[in-house]
């Protein structure tokens, strides 16, 4: 690795003669240790890729920023799809119609929504598969929609599933 290196100098004046005097000193790396906003987008990030359940980011524009490992095994859409629209990874439906996130996330951000509910999905190799997706909007500080995070559980893994009638529940 390169090292970076901070110079100082300064002009001194020695009977008159004008005389440029330096110091090269070898700068530290800044790591994530060293710079603690950059330490917590580190340990997001580990979180996020750790996790068992399925996590997806996305952009205002509903493009995927971040899938992790989960939500590829889910939706069987590769590390390739950042950067994709979020409908082309997966179709949803309710078991009646073809559903479109896009459509249903672009129309309803507001600080209030949330999309919380079982459906069906339609996978990247053409497998349904039943999973528990829930969609919240990411806010910044002055309110405008920074993007979404969308988390993909397989039902039959979900949490709040109530065992003793096969029943799902809703939280």
């Amino acid at each position: 690795e390169n090292p970076h290196h901070s110079l100082m100098a300064k002009i001194t004046l020695d009977d008159n003669h004008p005389h440029l005097v330096g110091v090269c000193t070898v700068t530290p790396h800044v790591s994530a240790a060293n710079n603690p906003q950059e330490n917590a987008k580190t340990q997001l990030a580990s979180a996020i890729h750790a996790s068992s359940e399925g996590i997806i980011v996305l952009d205002t524009n509903l493009n995927i920023q971040v899938i992790n490992k989960s939500a590829r095994d889910i939706t069987h859409c590769s590390a390739d799809s950042v950067g994709s629209r979020i409908d082309a990874c997966f179709s949803l439906f309710d078991g009646e119609a073809l559903l479109s996130l896009e459509r249903m996330l672009a129309n309803t951000p507001s600080n209030d929504f949330m999309l919380d509910s079982v459906f069906w999905l339609k996978t990247t190799r053409g497998l349904d598969v039943q999973v528990a997706l829930s969609a919240k909007p990411v806010f910044s500080e002055e309110g405008g929609l920074e993007g979404w995070i969308i988390t993909l559980q397989h039902t039959a893994k979900a949490s709040w599933m109530d065992k003793s009638d096969n029943d799902l529940r809703l939280d």
